[in-house]
C-alpha cells in the first residue's frame, strides 16, 4: 500500500492481504452480526497481526488498517 494516511481495508478490500483475509473470515460472524464481544475478541486477534479498526455502537465495523496508520474516517474530521 502506497497511501498510508485514510485507509479502510473494509472498503478497499483488493489490498487485504491473505493472512488478514483468513483472519477477516474467521471473524466474519461478529462483522456481520456487530456482536460486541464477537468484536472485541476479533479485534484483539487482529492486532497480534498488526490490524486495528473501529466500530459504532450499533456493531458496524470501520476503519481496518495497519496499526499506526490514520483511518478514512480520521482525516475527515
Amino acid at each position: 500500500m502506497e497511501n498510508t494516511l485514510g485507509i479502510d481495508l473494509f472498503e478497499d478490500s483488493q489490498d487485504i492481504p491473505e493472512h488478514l483475509q483468513v483472519m477477516l473470515d474467521k471473524h466474519s460472524q461478529a462483522f456481520e452480526n456487530g456482536d460486541y464481544r464477537l468484536l472485541l475478541k476479533a479485534h484483539q486477534e487482529l492486532q497480534s497481526i498488526g490490524y486495528t479498526f473501529e466500530y459504532y455502537l450499533d456493531g458496524c465495523a470501520y476503519d481496518l488498517r495497519p496499526i499506526g496508520t490514520i483511518g478514512k474516517t480520521e482525516i475527515d474530521n
